[in-house]
């Protein structure tokens, strides 16, 4: 089989279609974070800004994660939080 030339990457100009696509690549992506923890032992995080200003997170470890970011980064400040919306297996159950 033959292989396929290089895919040009331009932004989607209808505003119906790029929601669409937006969202099902994010779960790709959420997908892909969560199969790159589970294969290499690595605690993960993703911050996607959607085009609308929206934040979705994903963190294959919600319990760990706030403390570990802190732990290996002191200027994180003590009163920070950080948000998992989406955790490993919500997103198990979504896929």
């Amino acid at each position: 089989m033959a292989r396929r030339g290089p895919v040009e990457l331009r932004r989607i100009e209808d505003r119906t279609s790029r929601q669409v696509r937006f969202s099902k690549r994010r779960l790709g992506l959420f997908k892909k974070a969560f199969e790159f923890g589970l294969l290499y032992d690595a605690e993960v995080a993703l911050l996607v800004f959607s085009p609308a200003g929206r934040l979705y997170e994903y963190a294959s470890s919600s319990q760990s994660l706030p403390k570990s970011i802190s732990n290996r980064h002191p200027k994180t400040a003590p009163h920070a939080k950080i948000r998992v919306i989406l955790g490993a297996g919500q997103l198990q159950q979504k896929l």
